[in-house]
């Protein structure tokens, strides 16, 4: 803040010394529509003389300088640096992307900063999510939430011996990571890679119930090996506590087909002799559960159980 007042001042000594050469007339309002909220000044209906209106430029040419494309909003929580390397080792993981840090986070719930290249790295604000591209010109619209394959390299505080402040200080940003993220383990981007067809998402292992239902449907997975392709899968209606622990309707087993991770597609008989159709995306840990996402709709938690038992307990 001070460097900006500092700015201003040059410029406001500058803009006045030249302000006999300047055949301007203000309007008061006018300026005081477009100067920063922050600047609580009173106007009074009157012109401004050439010398004050020089004055006026300078604090918004000023403002406008400093919020230059390239400046740190640009970026939102990303980190950015000018090129990440070239390096080809991948990590696996689920994208998190908060108002501070992007990371990957890990099977083994585990997080990386990710470091991202600037030259084909964009934030967009309005979608809260990253446009990508890589070296090819494959273009990626990356959300929170989403399974990723990274392409790149990285380095810890135990490998390198360097404290993730210490990386932090002597880097070369773009855009500098937030302090509060974790700077002890990072990757650097360098592609985003498609899974191979023989990719699997390792679950854990154990039955897992959904915290709530997805239209009225709870779900019980019993994973049995962490590549499970074909999940024993329970299923019932909601009752009347409206989540997942009471019920209003029997349980019935069915299956859930995960062949294609890390889609997870579920096969509901209806009474009409059709069926209803569920097809959830895995988004990664959820405490010591797992977590599923339908049709970009919030995420739901599968905590984990010893017994599917939900009370019999009918909606009114």
């Amino acid at each position: 803040m001070s460097d900006d007042r500092e700015f201003e001042g040059r410029l406001r000594r500058h803009l006045t010394d030249e302000a006999d050469e300047l055949p301007l007339l203000v309007e008061a309002e006018t300026v005081r529509r477009h100067l920063p909220g922050r600047r609580r000044w009173r106007w009074l209906p009157l012109l401004l003389a050439p010398a004050t209106a020089a004055v006026v430029l300078a604090v918004l040419i000023g403002g406008a300088l400093l919020a230059e494309p390239g400046g740190p909003a640009e970026w939102g929580p990303l980190a950015v640096m000018p090129s990440t390397g070239g390096d080809q080792a991948l990590s696996t993981g689920v994208l998190r992307i908060s108002d501070r840090c992007v990371l990957l986070e890990g099977g083994d719930g585990e997080s990386e900063l990710l470091v991202w290249p600037a030259g084909r790295t964009r934030w967009d604000h309005v979608r809260d999510s990253i446009a990508f591209t890589n070296s090819d010109g494959t273009w990626f619209s990356l959300r929170d939430g989403e399974v990723l394959n990274v392409g790149g390299g990285g380095e810890n505080t135990v490998e390198s011996g360097v404290s993730g402040v210490e990386w932090a200080e002597s880097a070369d940003w773009v855009a500098a990571p937030d302090p509060v993220c974790p700077l002890e383990s990072r990757w650097y981007v360098g592609e985003i890679v498609a899974a191979p067809p023989d990719h699997r998402v390792e679950l854990p292992t154990g039955t897992f119930v959904s915290v709530r239902p997805f239209d009225g449907i709870c779900l019980a997975l019993t994973i049995e090996t962490p590549n499970d392709a074909i999940i024993e899968t329970r299923w019932w209606d909601a009752g009347a506590s409206g989540d997942c622990q009471t019920r209003t309707s029997d349980i019935v087993t069915t299956s859930a087909d995960f062949t294609e991770p890390p889609a997870l597609n579920v096969s509901i008989p209806m009474t009409d002799g059709g069926a209803k159709e569920l097809s959830l995306r895995f988004t990664g840990p959820y405490r010591s559960g797992i977590k599923f996402a339908r049709n970009g709709e919030q995420e739901v938690g599968f905590g984990r159980v010893d017994d599917v038992a939900p009370i019999f307990d009918p909606v009114p």
